[in-house]
């Protein structure tokens, strides 16, 4: 599990690094980016002592998948695949702490973790990330899951 947990945390870094380059806003690509990986905690509401850093994994790789979906993707540097990995390898972290999915099942730990530990987003946090399909996701967690 800690050897899970060292990988996510890695890929969260490796996604910081790529997206964040300035203060949090909005680049001339129309990705939002930050300065700091303390930016990105607040943005998704991570509380180091109870979640680590896992609300900013998962709110990090949905963003950066959103971005691909709207066609930004090309502006990062992981396609697609690489962002369903990302995620399988978060859900098989979260599997391994004992996390459950009662609406969704195994693949979607990610989904029922987030909605039950991290921030609620608010529609000024929609219009900074600049992503109809990251809002609908979220927005969609949310309504599935409750909170």
């Amino acid at each position: 599990m800690l050897k899970k947990m060292k990988v996510l945390l890695t890929l969260f870094f490796v996604i910081i690094s790529v997206v964040s380059f300035g203060e949090m806003k909005i680049n001339d690509d129309g990705i939002l980016v930050g300065e700091s990986s303390e930016d990105w905690e607040e943005f998704f509401g991570d509380d180091y002592y109870k979640t680590g850093n896992i609300c900013t994994v998962i709110g990090t790789t949905i963003m950066q998948m959103s971005y691909n979906k709207d066609g930004k993707g090309d502006k990062l540097s992981n396609p697609d695949n690489d962002v369903k990995a990302m995620l399988n390898d978060i859900n098989e972290a979260l599997d391994e702490m004992g996390e459950k999915n009662p609406k969704k099942g195994k693949n979607y730990l990610y989904e029922s973790y987030y909605v039950k530990n991290c921030k609620k987003l608010t529609e000024a946090d929609y219009k900074l990330a600049n992503s109809k399909t990251f809002r609908d996701t979220f927005k969609k967690m949310f309504s599935t899951y409750g909170k």
